[in-house]
């Protein structure tokens, strides 16, 4: 039995390389797919780390492999997208600030408990 974490990257920008660097030698988790609105960042990921291209957030959410995503788009995104990727039974881990506003971040961890998905954000503390 396979027991890592399937992962999708959303979003492949400077800070995308981090987040796949990270899990690139994880026992736990692996990206299996990458996805960009500009196809030219989301090619170069997938080439990067030998991962699919998917073509569209939609086509992330219906592959049945994918079990959690990395959000890492412009903030007015993450509330949108979070919750649509909850809504689909995914979990997520969405960059930060969770949303641009109280009221939607309030809603994302709403749909999380909804949907019994696990939500999380990258919030890392430095000194």
């Amino acid at each position: 039995m396979d027991a890592k974490l399937n992962l999708a990257m959303i979003g492949c920008g400077d800070v995308a390389g981090a987040y796949m660097e990270s899990a690139k030698n994880s026992a736990r988790c692996r990206f299996i797919a990458a996805m960009d609105v500009n196809r030219a960042m989301a090619d170069r990921r997938a080439a990067e780390y030998g991962i699919e291209v998917a073509d569209s957030f939609d086509a992330v959410l219906a592959d049945t492999r994918i079990d959690a995503l990395v959000i890492s788009v412009p903030h007015y995104l993450h509330a949108p997208m979070t919750i649509k990727a909850l809504q689909a039974g995914k979990h997520v881990m969405c960059d930060k600030p969770i949303a641009t506003t109280v009221a939607d971040a309030d809603r994302m961890m709403a749909v999380a408990a909804e949907t019994g998905r696990k939500l999380s954000v990258n919030y890392p503390m430095r000194h």
